[in-house]
């Protein structure tokens, strides 16, 4: 009895082998690899590859100065100027919010007015990746300590390997950091300039 039961899980287990080699190269087809760039949905002037100006805003609802009336019509403007800029310069630009109220739904409902964005980030107050990735990992700059809102102003550059396998990219470059509507509004008035 028990060599026949063993004969029917071998069996078995041939059986499931071939359907599972039978219907990898299906699941493999399906799957959507990081080379494989969206080019249905994305913008015809949008460059994915190459060198990038990113805008990182931090903000919450809660935040007194997040919530003044200027502040939307600020950050669009400060869009339009390092977009302008990347333009000219041949790079693509990033624009990123990073919201840092609790409730992530808040937060998405909060930035809305401040965008559009290529990427959102938010919940999790300063423990958002955002937060750690864009704020808490820079060195600590005495002139703008981290407080919202804020923006930071990097650039980078991305590209494939030459087998065209693995992305790679260079070491975020911070430009600008800009905390509280004190730092940020002088700046913009300047037209927002890098060094």
């Amino acid at each position: 009895m028990r060599a026949r039961m063993l004969g029917t899980a071998s069996v078995g287990l041939a059986f499931l082998s071939a359907i599972a080699v039978a219907y990898a190269p299906a699941f493999r087809a399906r799957r959507h690899l990081p080379n494989q760039v969206d080019t249905a949905s994305r913008p015809a002037s949008s460059s994915v590859w190459g060198d990038q100006l990113i805008s990182v805003f931090v903000v919450s609802s809660q935040c007194h100065w997040s919530s003044q009336a200027d502040l939307p019509s600020t950050i669009r403007k400060v869009h339009r100027l390092l977009a302008n800029r990347a333009a000219r310069e041949h790079r693509r630009f990033i624009a990123v919010g990073v919201d840092i109220d609790w409730s992530p739904e808040v937060g998405f409902d909060f930035l809305k007015q401040f965008g559009p964005f290529d990427e959102i980030l938010t919940g999790d107050n300063w423990a958002n990746t955002g937060a750690i990735e864009y704020l808490w990992r820079l060195p600590a700059d005495p002139t703008a300590p981290s407080g919202t809102p804020e923006i930071v102003v990097f650039e980078r550059h991305l590209a494939w390997d030459s087998a065209g396998r693995n992305l790679v990219l260079s070491e975020n470059r911070l430009l600008l950091r800009k905390a509280g509507l004190n730092q940020i509004e002088p700046w913009v008035k300047m037209q927002a300039p890098l060094p």
